[in-house]
């Protein structure tokens, strides 16, 4: 797991060309992925949704031309920098129901059961614990609400068991330090992976967190997952934690 103050710095510093490495890393299916996981997390006339770990809110923003019919959303991220950043796709994308929110995952400041639908893509994997963040998640879902994660999961075997391991292990780091400008930019993207769970793992952790009917669907090769559940339809537990 990575420290939390060191992802913040580091996705600060990134931000500036967190999009354009985003799409050369995946040769651009990374708009892809979101497409999809979005199509499988449709949503109600007038629903409010959270978008956490939103970083430059190419999903949110994603999600919002798919279903304009969301009553309201909010971007939620830790790392200013990135959320300015989705402030201005939105200015453009002329979105008058989304607010911004610059939090910690861990200790979200929204009431329990606020949102029909919370999602995050590419963050779960680096909460500095896990369970606490998805626990968080799904406080904040509505009981019968919606669930929706994208993210890189470790194979269950060892070595390069898929087409994108051997990328993600020699190549993503050198590139993203060569485009990013910063050293050892992007090996946290390779030693996350490798420290993360499993779909089968991810999906057992959202199951305990308190979502139901959770299922996932790999991507291009195994190399994403998307995962879909619903908050159990009954009241949330309280948490051992307070939020802000």
């Amino acid at each position: 797991m990575l420290e939390a103050a060191r992802t913040r710095r580091m996705f600060s510093e990134i931000a500036g060309r967190y999009d354009l490495l985003n799409h050369l890393l995946s040769f651009s299916r990374d708009r892809a992925w979101r497409r999809r996981a979005c199509q499988m997390a449709p949503a109600e006339p007038g629903a409010t949704a959270l978008d956490l770990c939103a970083g430059t809110g190419d999903l949110a923003l994603e999600y919002l031309r798919q279903y304009p019919q969301v009553g309201g959303l909010v971007l939620a991220d830790f790392a200013e920098p990135m959320l300015r950043l989705a402030r201005q796709k939105a200015a453009r994308y002329q979105a008058a129901n989304v607010e911004l929110a610059c939090v910690d995952a861990l200790q979200l400041p929204f009431a329990t059961g606020a949102f029909d639908l919370v999602m995050c893509a590419f963050g779960v994997r680096n909460f500095e614990h896990p369970a606490r963040g998805l626990a968080e998640m799904a406080r904040v879902t509505k009981p019968g609400g919606s669930l929706l994660v994208l993210e890189f999961c470790r194979s269950r075997r060892q070595g390069w068991a898929r087409p994108a391991d051997w990328f993600i292990d020699a190549a993503v780091p050198r590139l993203g330090q060569a485009v990013s400008g910063r050293p050892g930019a992007y090996a946290y993207l390779r030693d996350s992976v490798r420290s993360f769970l499993s779909p089968g793992e991810l999906a057992g952790l959202l199951r305990q967190a308190g979502y139901d009917d959770v299922q996932y669907e790999h991507l291009t090769w195994r190399i994403v997952t998307a995962f879909v559940g619903r908050r159990a339809a009954q009241e949330a537990p309280t948490c051992a934690y307070s939020s802000r």
